[in-house]
């Protein structure tokens, strides 16, 4: 993508007025040169592995993990949708848009019809994501934000069939890669923020995960052993908290690779992530230089098939500017939602701290903050009670009528779900009652190594509480 023209970027940087103080000329040559540098052209031939490797991970959990798509979603009466009154599809209709998926997957990953199958693609998962937050994951939600800056980003312009006859320029702006690596560092970091607890930090939950993972071969009478509890614990967080800005950096890249190769396929040896660790591997890439595979190719010998290394240091407009499809306008358009999107990643994770108590488990602050394998509960009791207000007449309900056995178990470790459903039920009975109930919920969990214990408040009314962002003052405090 070419650079866009000079005045097109004084005029989306200028300040009102006629006024022209050295501090203003400063503030506006400084903001110049950071969007020409967003702007700047180089190689994309790193974005489009990384564009390979996610539509191939994309392809594999669908294929995989499909079955667990149409359970969460088709099977159950009511869902945990994160939009009130969103519809949800029934079980043929979610074989087929799973297979809709899978060949919009395949023509990502061929660079075929790229925008249409990106935007398929983005809405298609992104849909089947709002519609239960029981599966709720964290690379869930990491993918639809990927499969949303891979349709806007330029990466069908290498290695792809849509430029197969090289009409498109083989660069591509530094905010299309940027915006990726910048991502991946924020998963990084936020993950470390959130080991930084006292559970964590005592050894809990992990002690008692790698106890469970003593049958594993080779490496299973090793991770089990008391010495390797520290090693995971502060490993993890030196891993996390260092990863992003050490993958950035030219002089530590190496070495970096090299520990988040060997970390993520630890993970994906001792826990059940689905295809995270791989596709977190699949990122090292986007730090090294951007020309990696050109260069790769050419050394192992594929002289006719691909052209030179093209440098990653390119900073003069690509002689394909019609080629370019940001200018003017939308090139302003699009800036601001790249710096616009980097503020809500930054600040929505740090919500956490608004809230107290532990996060893991009041389950506040939780979703998308990028909080990972921080907590082991199990589910001892849940019950839930009606009352009529009137004749004080109680009927304990049959959850089994609405909700299957794993979202029963998954809601009632979780008070903001516990009171989503609460709130079905007193509609649902007062429409038959002809008066709205009150609504008691005894939910008894096991966090951690801790004693069982009440989430929540057994004599609140729920169907009388609002869903709000606001602290609820009905999550009981963790005891120790």
């Amino acid at each position: 993508m070419a650079l866009i023209a000079t005045d097109h970027i004084d005029t989306a940087v200028s300040v009102a007025g006629e006024g022209s103080g050295a501090e203003q000329a400063s503030s506006s040559t400084a903001i110049q040169r950071w969007i020409r540098f967003l702007q700047a052209p180089v190689d994309g031939a790193s974005l489009s592995i990384f564009r390979i490797c996610f539509a191939a991970c994309m392809l594999v959990n669908q294929t995989v993990f499909g079955d667990k798509f149409i359970l969460g979603i088709a099977a159950p009466s009511f869902h945990f949708s994160y939009i009130p009154g969103m519809p949800v599809p029934s079980e043929p209709q979610m074989q087929v848009l799973l297979l809709a998926m899978d060949v919009m997957a395949v023509l990502i990953g061929l660079g075929f019809l790229y925008r249409p199958a990106c935007a398929l693609f983005f809405m298609s998962y992104t849909y089947l994501f709002l519609c239960e937050k029981m599966l709720y994951q964290n690379h869930a939600y990491l993918s639809c934000l990927v499969a949303f800056w891979l349709l806007l980003a330029p990466a069908h312009r290498n290695f792809a069939v849509d430029n197969f006859k090289g009409r498109m320029p083989r660069t591509v702006p530094r905010w299309s890669v940027l915006i990726f690596k910048l991502q991946i560092a924020i998963v990084y970091f936020y993950a470390g923020i959130t080991k930084l607890n006292p559970e964590w930090l005592r050894g809990q939950p992990q002690t008692a995960w790698l106890q469970g993972r003593a049958a594993l071969p080779i490496i299973g009478p090793i991770v089990s052993q008391s010495w390797f509890v520290p090693i995971v614990t502060f490993g993890g967080i030196a891993v996390d908290l260092s990863m992003g800005f050490l993958l950035f950096a030219k002089r530590t890249f190496p070495m970096a690779a090299i520990a988040a190769l060997s970390f993520h396929l630890l993970n994906s040896c001792l826990w059940q992530i689905d295809f995270f660790p791989w596709f977190m591997i699949a990122t090292i890439g986007l730090f090294a230089p951007y020309d990696w595979p050109r260069k790769a190719l050419y050394d192992i010998g594929a002289r006719g098939k691909v052209t030179e290394p093209v440098s990653s240091n390119v900073e003069t407009p690509s002689p394909d500017s019609s080629t370019s499809l940001w200018n003017g306008k939308a090139t302003v358009a699009l800036l601001v939602l790249f710096h616009a999107y980097l503020l809500v990643q930054l600040t929505v994770p740090l919500r956490r701290f608004f809230y107290p108590g532990d996060m893991n488990w009041t389950n506040q602050g939780h979703r998308f903050c990028w909080s990972m394998m921080a907590r082991r509960a199990t589910v001892y009791l849940f019950k839930m009670r009606a009352i009529d207000p009137h004749t004080h007449e109680t009927q304990l309900i049959d959850n089994s009528e609405y909700l299957t056995d794993h979202q029963l178990q998954y809601m009632a470790m979780r008070p903001d779900m516990i009171l989503q459903y609460s709130l079905f039920i007193a509609e649902k009975l007062e429409k038959s009652w002809g008066v709205r109930p009150i609504i008691h919920v005894k939910s008894v969990i096991q966090f951690n190594d801790h004693r069982p214990q009440l989430l929540i408040n057994p004599h609140v009314d729920l169907a009388s509480q609002k869903p709000s962002l606001a602290p609820a003052t009905w999550i009981l405090p963790l005891k120790d």
